[in-house]
């Protein structure tokens, strides 16, 4: 997802249904059906790469606000790693 790429991926495996929503930041396909989707998407994709290149830059600002540490976080992490030390 940071990497602002395209990414295909089952639905319901981990928890990806939380963050990825189908066509808008990835495609979502059935597990047991993935590699023929997939190929659908990806001759989609090739067909009309424009009607597209939004989906990466939107994943990873997805994937920023759902797993991105805050400041605060980082210094409590920070703050108990020293203790340690």
């Amino acid at each position: 997802g940071l990497l602002e790429k395209l990414v295909i991926t089952s639905r319901h495996v981990g928890d990806v249904d939380d963050y990825f929503v189908d066509r808008e930041n990835g495609f979502l396909v059935d597990a047991d059906k993935f590699a023929e989707q997939a190929t659908a998407i990806v001759s989609e994709v090739y067909q009309q790469p424009d009607k597209f290149k939004a989906l990466g830059p939107t994943l990873k600002k997805t994937v920023q606000q759902h797993f991105s540490l805050s400041e605060k976080l980082i210094n409590q992490y920070q703050a108990i790693l020293n203790r340690k030390n």
